[in-house]
Parts: structure tokens; sequence; C-alpha cells
């Protein structure tokens, strides 16, 4: 069976004109993974001194280059966090 389809190009932005995701760690090991899915690199940011990363905390990518993240557990999850926090990629800060 032949399906025809057209291949979508992804939205060009000019901030990020490649297609990024970041993977974000935890209070354990706190680090940010930034992959650049076009160009197949992968590069490890300092955590800025704003951010809280704590285990299973939730990410939504709201736009390209801006993540809102929130929850999370304590490393044994003991105490939930309710935390909330707006991280942009392009300067590596956080509010």
């Amino acid at each position: 069976m032949n399906v025809e389809h057209e291949e979508l190009a992804p939205p060009k932005n000019e901030q990020y004109p490649d297609e990024r995701i970041c993977l974000f760690a935890n209070d354990e090991t706190p680090c940010i993974l930034e992959i650049n899915l076009t160009k197949n690199i992968c590069k490890k940011k300092a955590v800025p001194m704003t951010l809280r990363l704590r285990s299973y905390m939730g990410s939504v990518l709201v736009k390209p280059g801006k993540h809102f993240l929130c929850g999370g557990t304590s490393q044994y999850f003991e105490k939930a966090s309710k935390s909330t926090y707006i991280y942009y990629m392009a300067t590596n800060n956080c509010v």
C-alpha cells in the first residue's frame, strides 16, 4: 500500500532556527541537557540559581525556547513541591 504524504518542515523562529528540546534532571544530579534535534548536538547546561529541580517535575514547552516547570517531589519522595518556574533556554534564566 502506497501512502502519499507531504513532509512538513517545523516552523522557523529567528531566535531558535533549529528544533531544540530540554531534559531536566533532579535535585540529586542537577543539570539541564539541551538537545538540538536538527544538528544532533547535546549540550549540558548549569542550573540557574533561581531554579530548584526536583524528581518527577512536570515540564511543558510553552513556545520554542520557553519551558513551564512545576511540581515534583523531594529526592526520597517525602514532600511534594508546589513551586512553578518559567525557564528560558536562550539566556539560561528562570523566573
